[in-house]
């Protein structure tokens, strides 16, 4: 199983470790031959848990155990990624991801995987976006065009998620990573998707497959590098950096996927050429 991940470039694998009515590990007899599997293949592998949040105290401690779970040979999985999906009061939330992040540590990596907030569920309007963005490295929403409701384009769907949560979460360079909905899709809905994906500048793309992903599903997830930057989170993290230097002044709710205005590019380029600056008399000395 993991030769094939790696045969199609897959490099990071999402296991349902718990959800709230079940033990932290449910089946710690495979999990630790799956981390080990996984690591030989150049595959991490992240833990999710269906997090219901009746008790979030609870279920952040099965996110913890989870998280330092040892296989036979010593290794552990390489970051988590609660589901959150009910009961998502702020204060839950906060609660949740307080506990997790405090005992994790600074830099341990966190993914809230939620709903795409164009999703008409009522849970999505409780949600915090900025909240989120304060404990989470990464926004993984399920962006989910297989409605039994509505016609949903996958393009379209995807690109306006992905500038949405930006704008939300009030972080331009909040680093996305799409969930594709793989429930019945087909190559040519998959390619849509990645496409859209690259348009909008997500940092990762995955699917979520109906039980098990079909030939042509990963045929289509195996394209990715096509459609993902390699240097995408290098140019989060740049952009990021220049903001809180105060090199690049930006205007509200910008997206740095879209290009700079050359007015923005020269002052950058200026003040990193020329870190002190002087005026006077309306004259600009350098």
């Amino acid at each position: 199983y993991c030769l094939d991940l790696k045969r199609h470039g897959v490099r990071n694998l999402f296991i349902q470790t718990s959800r709230s009515n079940t033990p932290a590990v449910k089946y710690p007899e495979k999990l630790g031959p799956l981390i080990e599997a996984c690591h030989r293949n150049g595959v991490r592998i992240i833990a999710w848990s269906f997090a219901e949040l009746f008790n979030p105290d609870t279920d952040a401690d099965k996110m913890i155990e989870a998280a330092q779970f040892t296989s036979e040979h010593g290794e552990h999985i390489d970051g988590v990624a609660p589901n959150l999906e009910k009961n998502l009061e702020p204060w839950r939330i906060e609660k949740y991801s307080q506990k997790v992040r405090a005992r994790l540590g600074a830099n341990y990596p966190m993914i809230a995987v939620v709903y795409s907030p164009l999703n008409k569920c009522f849970e999505v309007k409780r949600i915090s976006w900025p909240l989120l963005a304060k404990y989470y490295d990464v926004i993984a929403p399920m962006i989910y065009w297989n409605s039994k409701y509505e016609k949903i384009e996958p393009y379209a769907y995807t690109v306006k998620t992905i500038q949405t949560i930006r704008q939300l979460t009030g972080k331009p360079d909040m680093e996305i990573s799409a969930i594709g909905d793989a429930m019945g899709s087909g190559g040519h809905a998959i390619s849509e998707f990645l496409r859209a994906c690259h348009d909008a500048e997500a940092t990762g793309i995955s699917l979520y497959p109906e039980q098990k992903m079909t030939t042509e599903q990963m045929t289509a997830i195996s394209r990715h590098p096509e459609f993902i930057h390699k240097n995408a989170r290098f140019r989060l993290a740049a952009f990021r950096e220049f903001v809180g230097r105060g090199h690049l002044n930006t205007p509200a709710q910008n997206d740095p996927s879209r290009p700079v205005s050359r007015r923005d590019f020269y002052q950058l380029v200026v003040r990193e050429m020329y870190p002190t600056i002087t005026q006077k008399k309306g004259e600009v000395r350098l």
